[in-house]
């Protein structure tokens, strides 16, 4: 490998280390204020996923069931039920399909770690790559900010799972799964946006789409 070739792949790895020096500054001098950084959960974020295992009616003829009868569960079923009316689907006797609810709440906590924002390598080439964390709701972020100031902090990830099924032969033909994290450990004020986001996704595949909580 020639001189040159090695300083310019020095001078590459030179420009975007300083690049990302300059982005760890502008977010620890707060340039960086996202809507949903200040939000009620611990990313503002919620992730909805949903698979269509074959093509359904719009609107529904459906009811709803739940897995447990929780006080949770039960207010999950109550808010279902009206984002369902409001969406127009059919809630009346004798429904074609059934949805059943259910949620689950898994603790932890968060674990300190250095700045994450991102790391910059140079291959056998003398070539030069930089990783950017653009977003995450777990690390440090351009978009999601620092993560730091979170250290031994316990968090809460809840999930309401709903399936559909055909009633009439019980197979399923459609599941989603609305989650939400949260450092409060208080899932019930979520629920709104999470039950709206699933009614939205009903009989349609979507892969990691994002919502607002608040």
């Amino acid at each position: 490998m020639t001189a040159g070739r090695r300083a310019t792949g020095m001078m590459r790895a030179g420009v975007l280390a300083v690049g990302l020096l300059l982005a760890v500054l502008w977010l620890t001098l707060g340039a960086v204020s996202p809507v949903w950084a200040q939000s009620g959960g611990a990313s503002g974020l919620g992730v909805v996923q949903a698979v269509s295992y074959r093509e359904v009616p719009d609107p529904l003829s459906l009811s709803v069931i739940l897995f447990d009868d929780s006080r949770l569960d039960l207010r999950i079923r109550d808010q279902m039920l009206a984002a369902l009316e409001r969406a127009n689907h059919d809630l009346g006797d004798n429904p074609l399909f059934e949805l059943e609810l259910s949620s689950t709440t898994r603790s932890g906590r968060f674990v300190a770690d250095g700045p994450s924002l991102g790391r910059l390598s140079t291959t056998s080439d003398e070539s030069s790559r930089v990783e950017m964390n653009v977003w995450s709701s777990s690390q440090d972020s351009i978009l999601g900010g620092r993560y730091a100031d979170r250290e031994g902090r316990t968090f809460s990830s809840f999930e309401i799972e709903a399936v559909l099924r055909e009633r009439s032969l019980g197979e399923v033909v459609w599941e989603g799964h609305a989650i939400v994290e949260t450092d409060r450990g208080q899932a019930e004020p979520y629920v709104p946006q999470m039950v709206e986001s699933l009614v939205r996704s009903l009989g349609r595949t979507v892969r990691e789409q994002t919502f607002s909580v608040y």
